[in-house]
């Protein structure tokens, strides 16, 4: 981690020892967040993907299979069920599931694409975590959805709304390189050069990303993507 920190900041050693050892110390309270359940309650009618929702993702340019796996999506299905057609996105906060959201696989149900657990459902409140957090190591790209953590991979994570919640914040403060990629709105803008100014008065580094290719990193292309991947998580396994 050191090395990748000197080599892109170009400081010497002894600058680059003294920002890893002031990485803040996350509060107890905010670690642990305030408890709305003792048990997750997941929605009615789960099942392994489905045909028609693997052939949507795959038409989206995504591996239904590595979804199952990574992130261990499933569908949502039931005459009546109110979810129905719907993927279920389970979160995690150091793998036990603590929260869920749903995102509507097609245009039926009238721009609510994402209906998430209310919080006599969830065991932790949505803005104190961060979908994807279990996967990070020691450098972290911050989207809004959960489809731009599917595109860019594991390393990514996603707020579930536009903008940082103070315990997210103070959550990513403790991360050493910190990219922040939102939607190319300008409201995604102005919030993500909020979350960039909130973020660099913590030591490592803080950066802006923009896309040249897509709205977001679920639209990208995957040469950018990959170069993206290289950039920021090559030898940050550990």
């Amino acid at each position: 981690m050191g090395d990748i920190l000197r080599e892109i900041t170009r400081e010497p050693w002894p600058v680059v020892l003294e920002w890893l050892k002031a990485r803040p110390a996350l509060p107890q309270r905010a670690m642990e967040g305030p408890k709305r359940a003792t048990r997750v309650s997941s929605p009615k009618g789960l099942e392994p993907l489905i045909r028609r929702h693997r052939k949507k993702l795959r038409q989206d340019g995504f591996d239904p299979e590595e979804l199952e796996r990574l992130w261990q999506l499933q569908s949502i299905t039931g005459k009546g069920n109110p979810l129905a057609e719907r993927l279920f996105i389970p979160c995690f906060c150091e793998g036990v599931l603590c929260s869920w959201t749903t995102r509507a696989m097609f245009d039926t149900h009238h721009g609510n694409r994402y209906r998430a657990a209310c919080p006599q459902q969830e065991t932790i409140a949505r803005q104190n975590r961060l979908y994807g957090q279990d996967y990070v190591r020691n450098s972290v790209i911050v989207c809004e959805g959960p489809r731009d953590v599917w595109a860019i991979g594991p390393g990514a994570v996603a707020t579930l709304s536009l903008g940082c919640s103070d315990w997210q914040l103070a959550w990513l403060s403790r991360i050493p390189i910190r990219v922040i990629c939102f939607d190319a709105e300008p409201i995604a803008t102005k919030r993500a050069i909020e979350v960039v100014d909130a973020l660099s008065m913590f030591p490592g580094i803080t950066s802006l990303l923009e896309l040249e290719t897509g709205n977001d990193p679920a639209e990208a292309d995957e040469e950018e993507l990959e170069e993206i991947r290289q950039t920021f998580f090559r030898g940050m396994s550990s």
